[in-house]
């Protein structure tokens, strides 16, 4: 017996060191819930001196104690010191989408070092917040260029927004009372740090389309430093003015110093139109009668005649040569030029001229026969400068407005005028109405009349004589 009592003794007794601090449970309830909903996460421990706690955040969530101190994310923080223990958190949720979440806690060994093979986790999914942007608004809703708007906007639960722009061709946008007038990107985010929550920011919006437009503006909530949520953002439109029409410009006189001349001789035109920023010259297409500044050069017709606008007020002499035997006319036009370099066919004014052949006196000319009343001839072939690809209505200015009067300028029937100005005005839109009554397109009354449409445009492109 008392040898067994020895042996006992002998015997190396169990402590408290040698046992593996442990996470014996660890429980989050409710494990599913949505953005800034509480979650309690419970613990106990064996042989643990304290805890840490780890949570794996991914980008856009935020952890947010009952208490209202925020709990950093992806660090290992102290817990707790007790055996167990619950604590409540909000979780925030702000990716756009629902995420999980890994939280682990990670027990002490009496030396005060977490233990990791102790650890615990488990795993909560968090819905996104459905509405981190509860309103957007503008000053005004239209913009005339040089007005400043205001755009304000109410979020929740984020850390920051931007805003963002589309892209609509000929429309800038400035922050209001930037010195360097640098316009704002489009179709990204607007500024390369985030703004706040809440907040409200001012703007200029400038629009070189005569055509109001309208303009899309967005506010994304941020879900971390340079990522934003496209999915929950608000938008608003803003009807953008366009470019202010330029006043009437005026031609004060257009004079000549005979409206009948003899082939070979020369006449004087005058003319004053000082509200203009020039004047040009564009003189009706007639295969029969050249004009020039002098017997030997000939002047282009039917697009001004000049490369180069001449002055507001001034005199000009040109000769006159007639090729045919007969009596011819034609019209001169005055065009005034506006202050962006075009020329003005609706403002202009015109004189006709009667041409006399060489040898022929002018006693008695013959009643003169506009060029556009004529019968009888063969079918003229069409000279085309361009595919008319793109719808065009009064107002319309390019390219493909120099190409439409080009094309009907060819038939005096339709478009007596012939003036080439790249600016579509009245005289252009009733060369379009007729245009489309003789090819039986469009009537008064009916869509489309007097601008070119799909229908119009195939058939400008199919025609190959008038």
């Amino acid at each position: 017996m008392p040898l067994i009592f020895l042996l006992l003794f002998l015997l190396p007794i169990p402590s408290f060191a040698d046992v593996s601090p442990t996470i014996t449970s660890f429980t989050a309830s409710p494990s599913a819930i949505n953005s800034g909903y509480t979650t309690i996460l419970s613990w106990t421990m064996e042989g643990s001196s304290g805890n840490n706690l780890y949570f794996n955040c991914p980008l856009g969530v935020k952890i947010i104690k009952t208490d209202g101190t925020t709990f950093p994310c992806n660090q290992r923080i102290p817990a707790s010191s007790g055996i167990s223990d619950s604590i409540g958190f909000n979780i925030i949720n702000v990716s756009g989408g629902t995420v999980v979440i890994n939280a682990t806690v990670y027990p002490k060994d009496l030396n005060g070092a977490d233990y990791d093979a102790g650890a615990k986790s488990v795993y909560i999914t968090a819905n996104t917040t459905p509405h981190p942007i509860t309103d957007f608004y503008s000053s005004a809703t239209t913009v005339v260029a040089t007005t400043t708007v205001t755009l304000s906007w109410v979020g929740h639960d984020v850390s920051g927004t931007n805003l963002q722009f589309d892209c609509i061709a000929g429309v800038q946008v400035f922050v209001s009372g930037d010195s360097t007038q640098t316009s704002l990107p489009c179709n990204t985010p607007v500024f390369s740090s985030s703004l706040g929550m809440s907040g409200s920011s001012s703007f200029t919006f400038t629009n070189s389309s005569l055509f109001a437009t309208s303009l899309r503006a967005t506010i994304l909530p941020m879900i971390a430093t340079g990522l934003y949520d496209a999915t929950h953002a608000l938008s608003l439109s803003l009807d953008i003015a366009g470019k202010p029409v330029q006043p009437s410009i005026l031609i004060d006189s257009f004079n000549v110093s005979n409206t009948q001349i003899s082939s070979g001789n020369s006449l004087v035109f005058s003319w004053s139109a000082p509200k203009a920023s020039g004047v040009n010259f564009q003189i009706t297409c007639s295969n029969s009668v050249s004009v020039g500044t002098t017997t030997s050069s000939k002047l282009p017709c039917n697009t001004p005649a000049f490369s180069r606008s001449l002055p507001t007020i001034s005199t000009i002499t040109l000769y006159f040569l007639n090729n045919f035997n007969s009596y011819q006319y034609l019209s001169l036009y005055l065009l005034p030029q506006n202050a962006d370099g075009t020329y003005d066919g609706t403002k202009s004014k015109k004189l006709d001229i009667t041409v006399i052949p060489a040898g022929q006196n002018s006693a008695s000319p013959p009643a003169a026969t506009p060029p556009s009343v004529q019968t009888g001839e063969a079918p003229q072939k069409i000279i085309k400068t361009i595919v008319f690809t793109q719808s065009l209505k009064k107002g319309s200015r390019g390219n493909h407005v120099t190409g439409l009067q080009k094309f009907l300028a060819q038939n005096q029937t339709l478009y007596p005028e012939g003036l080439i100005t790249g600016y579509f005005g009245l005289a252009t839109e009733r060369a379009i109405k007729r245009f489309q009554e003789k090819y039986n397109i469009a009537k008064q009354g009916e869509a489309g009349y007097g601008t070119v449409g799909p229908k119009t445009r195939a058939k400008l492109n199919s025609l190959e004589n008038f």
